[in-house]
């Protein structure tokens, strides 16, 4: 749609977009104000996490900002602090956790189109671009999932500082450069997917800044390259906070297991992965159906398919080079895409997906303001021309906001998505998984041993579905099935402390006590801040009678999680067999001080009271 409105004038238009798109997305976010958590990742994040539930502190914030990356293998002391701030405001209500997530979603919408507006000059242009974000399906996961709160917060840190980059191109000085850093950190603080920003900021130099041309007028007579290095100086120190928060990010990622390893998915399938990735997001952008939670990592990536994606990505990138100076917002757009989708395109596998509709919240930008300036550059909009491209980018928008509210629909509750991202998925594995364990959850014992097995189909060493087999087969009364299991399981994961801690509950109900705790030991040399393990191996020393040892694990694991209410009541328990009931009293005290309806917790107090 043509657009030669300046910035400078009509300022109450601007305005009125901008309420325009943020209501819209509003509307259209409506329904997932009132939806609850689901359970992948959204009790990691806030349900059981003792150090959210317990509130805004400067003991929470301490965790937040030096211990939290231990929970999400993730530095992000920004997303803590804002789930901090939710439980404040909303406590256990998701709905309220979704709101802070659509809010956010909207205000970024706003200051994409306010950031377009003011760096172009054009002012429609920019509102299509800004309304195709907030209403394209792909953008429903990084909004519908509290998890995916790192999503938003993140870019709205991107936003501010794409806004005062903008700013310091202006007026450049040290503190306009000071706010474009700060809100750069701020970014990563939220999610490290926006290291690439440093990058993003010298293609915006070529456009809509325009700064290689003014550069060029101020070095008259310098080569090109000088030019550039000149752009490129000022981003140092951006660039150098890129290297640490990558080598940040490496670690973590590496040292709480989500970082697949060669072995099991080696180099030349991911790279012939990549080229069918990133033509994948572009298909799924041009037709937004069948999406899901989780596309599973092909096992098998057939050449015709790498190959024929490479030609598509090599003609795109050729048309956006053939045009760089007559249309710079191609090549601007196409790399804005190619770079900021790297970190997450599947060269380092992290987790089980191969895709994932999260990943594209940043990267289709650049797309989408390619397509717009490229159409409304083609010159068959001529006046009369017009009406027809309003009335099709109605109608583009409204189909796009249905498709939307029938995406978000699918996250109205876990099972509901697990079933949809099934039936649009093929060997999904991890979610055959997933929607086990809503059926043990609601009791269906029979049902979870199916798509349990139905994982292990699929893929037939995969630990968690062979834990998760286990328990069911516990419960279903056929322990012997069930340590077979396990034991199938700790062949090939032997450091699988999850897996440990369930043998060691599973040989503690067959009065196998010795081994038990063995397993509970081999689960915290894995992973020594388990609190679960550490009360288990608690309550099985105590009934071996090594009291002194189990109130040690009990005072570890409530250290680790101090909303663990039953390790206050053994603890407490230990200590009046030891002889310190005044100190058994003050356990009980301090757990019911926690939660006053710990039922257990007041009998024993009351008991303790009376002797």
């Amino acid at each position: 749609m043509p657009d030669s409105s300046p910035v400078s004038q009509r300022p109450r238009i601007t305005l009125l977009i901008s309420l325009l798109i943020f209501t819209t997305t509003l509307g259209v976010y409506f329904s997932a104000w009132d939806y609850p958590f689901i359970s992948l990742d959204d009790h990691l994040y806030v349900m059981e996490n003792a150090h959210v539930r317990l509130g805004l502190s400067l003991k929470s914030l301490n965790w937040a900002f030096t211990e939290a990356y231990r929970h999400a293998n993730y530095w992000i002391p920004l997303t803590w602090v804002s789930f901090l701030f939710d439980w404040e405001l909303y406590g256990t209500w998701a709905g309220g956790y979704h709101l802070t997530n659509v809010l956010l979603h909207a205000l970024n919408s706003v200051l994409l189109f306010l950031w377009l507006h003011k760096s172009t000059r054009m002012r429609w242009r920019s509102a299509v671009c800004a309304l195709l974000f907030a209403l394209h399906p792909l953008h429903v996961e990084s909004v519908a999932w509290v998890t995916e709160r790192k999503d938003v917060l993140s870019t709205f840190f991107w936003m501010l500082g794409l806004w005062s980059y903008s700013g310091y191109v202006e007026k450049p000085g040290v503190f306009n450069y000071a706010a474009v850093l700060v809100s750069f950190c701020c970014g990563l603080m939220a999610k490290p997917m926006v290291v690439t920003f440093p990058f993003v900021l010298l293609l915006l130099d070529f456009w809509p800044l325009q700064r290689t041309a003014l550069q060029k007028k101020e070095l008259e007579g310098s080569r090109h390259p000088k030019i550039i290095y000149r752009l490129l100086k000022e981003k140092i120190p951006m660039l150098a906070i890129s290297f640490v928060a990558v080598v940040v990010v490496w670690q973590t990622q590496e040292k709480g297991g989500a970082i697949v390893s060669l072995m099991s998915l080696p180099l030349e399938m991911r790279v012939r992965a990549v080229p069918v990735f990133y033509v994948g997001y572009l298909y799924k952008m041009l037709w937004p159906f069948d999406l899901a939670l989780v596309y599973p990592y092909p096992p098998v990536t057939p050449l015709w398919k790498t190959m024929a994606s490479v030609t598509a990505l090599l003609g795109i990138t050729y048309i956006a080079f053939r045009w760089r100076r007559s249309r710079t917002y191609l090549g601007v757009g196409w790399l804005w895409y190619l770079g900021t989708l790297l970190p997450v395109i599947g060269l380092v596998a992290i987790g089980p997906q191969g895709m994932a509709d999260r990943y594209t919240y940043i990267p289709l930008i650049g797309i989408y303001f390619a397509v717009v300036w490229g159409l409304s550059d083609i010159h068959i909009f001529s006046r009369r021309m017009r009406s027809l491209a309003t009335g099709c980018v109605v109608l583009v928008f409204s189909a796009l906001a249905v498709l939307t509210i029938k995406q978000i629909g699918y996250w109205q509750g876990s099972k509901t998505l697990y079933e949809h991202t099934l039936a649009t998925t093929e060997n999904n594995w991890f979610v055959h998984n997933l929607l086990g364990m809503e059926y043990e959850k609601a009791g269906d014992l029979i049902g979870a041993e199916k798509q349990f097995s139905a994982a292990l189909g699929i893929i037939s060493d995969y630990p968690g579905a062979l834990l998760n087999l286990g328990r069911v087969q516990r419960k279903m009364g056929r322990p012997e099935a069930a340590l077979a299991s396990y034991q199938r399981a700790l062949l090939n994961h032997p450091d699988h402390a999850k897996l440990h801690n369930n043998m060691g509950n599973l040989l503690v109900a067959l009065g196998r006590l010795e081994e038990a705790i063995a397993h509970y030991q081999k689960a915290l040399n894995t992973k020594p801040d388990y609190a679960m393990a550490h009360y288990n191996l608690g309550s099985a020393l105590e009934k071996q009678g090594r009291l002194v040892d189990a109130v040690g694990h009990y005072l570890e694991a409530i250290r680790l999680d101090p909303l663990l209410l039953m390790a206050y009541n053994n603890m407490a328990i230990a200590m009046y067999r030891l002889g310190d009931t005044a100190r058994a009293v003050e356990v009980l005290k301090e757990a019911l001080s926690i939660d006053p309806g710990f039922q257990k917790g007041r009998r024993n107090l009351e008991w303790m009271q009376k002797q």
